[in-house]
């Protein structure tokens, strides 16, 4: 009897801890999340091709204006991928990579496998960065002095 008790016992205080740590993800996500002012969301994008992928949105910003004009620059990158060879075919999402979630910036990273030179792990990596302030795409030249100099370096 005292067997049965002690199975049972432990079964729920396992139920139990795995409750404790569930909750404290995800109050640990929320924080995250509200320190920054915004939630990272998921939605399908429809090329012109017809090819349809996963991608980030933002969502939960008191400002809807500024998370509309957000998520419009998360998608503008897209347009280079409307091709013939960039379907379902060839291309198979691979990942998605939040590189960077703060009040100022949103950095994100696409990386897709192209099916046809797989064997050469060759890969397609599409990042944009979006100013979380006003909206706007941010170029390397925004951040750095992309000069002659730099290239040197580089």
């Amino acid at each position: 009897m005292k067997g049965k008790y002690d199975r049972l016992r432990t079964r729920y205080l396992k139920y139990l801890i795995l409750f404790v740590v569930s909750v404290v993800i995800f109050i640990a996500a929320n924080i995250q999340s509200q320190q920054c002012g915004y939630q990272i969301c998921y939605a399908r994008y429809t090329l012109d091709n017809g090819y349809s992928f996963k991608n980030f949105q933002v969502c939960g910003r008191k400002d809807r204006l500024l998370e509309k004009k957000v998520n419009e620059r998360l998608n503008s990158c897209f347009h280079i991928l409307s091709d013939k060879w960039f379907g379902t075919d060839s291309i198979r999402l691979a990942d998605l990579i939040i590189h960077c979630q703060t009040e100022r910036y949103l950095s994100v990273e696409y990386v897709w496998d192209y099916y046809p030179a797989a064997d050469n792990g060759i890969y397609w990596h599409l990042c944009v960065t979006v100013d979380m302030q006003n909206g706007e795409v941010v170029y390397l030249d925004d951040l750095i002095d992309v000069n002659e100099e730099f290239a040197m370096k580089v």
